[in-house]
């Protein structure tokens, strides 16, 4: 073997191996502060669901994200209109697309916020005092949504 062919393979390789390393970090950044089993698992175990409790949580979960998904659609449509404003020479929309995505926005809350009293609701009597401890962490559940950005499916 000569050097230029050495220095191919070695070359090769080394993008090879850059690229590897790059989808593993992408991975790693994409499972960061993320918790095992995720929030939903956090629930069913915090709350000591049953059988039965677990087969319609999962249900309402699959309802809430549906949910939420086509709300933050909306709301990435309303955006798309207002940043499309930037490139006219009048912003005549702009105050009433910005409203549009906050009452959007508070419809997201609200659907949040329903969905845990479904939840409050899917708990027996003898569930209730856990329920009231996890609310006290309900929002440290979701760390990695920001504000603006569709919670991770």
């Amino acid at each position: 073997m000569n050097k230029l062919s050495f220095f191919k393979i070695l070359v090769i390789f080394l993008l090879v191996s850059n690229v590897l390393l790059g989808i593993l970090a992408f991975q790693l950044a994409q499972n960061k502060g993320r918790m095992p089993g995720g929030p939903k698992q956090i629930i069913i175990k915090k709350l000591d669901f049953d059988k039965d409790q677990i087969a319609t949580y999962e249900t309402l979960v699959e309802e809430h994200r549906s949910q939420v998904r086509e709300k933050n659609n909306a709301i990435l449509s309303k955006k798309q209109a207002l940043y499309g404003q930037l490139s006219l020479a009048q912003d005549s929309l702009k105050h009433t697309l910005m409203i549009d995505i906050a009452k959007l926005q508070a419809q997201v809350e609200e659907i949040h916020y329903q969905h845990f009293l479904d939840i409050k609701r899917l708990c027996k009597p003898s569930q209730m005092e856990k329920f009231n401890d996890f609310t006290q962490e309900i929002t440290n559940l979701f760390p990695s949504h920001k504000p603006g950005m569709p919670p991770k499916p």
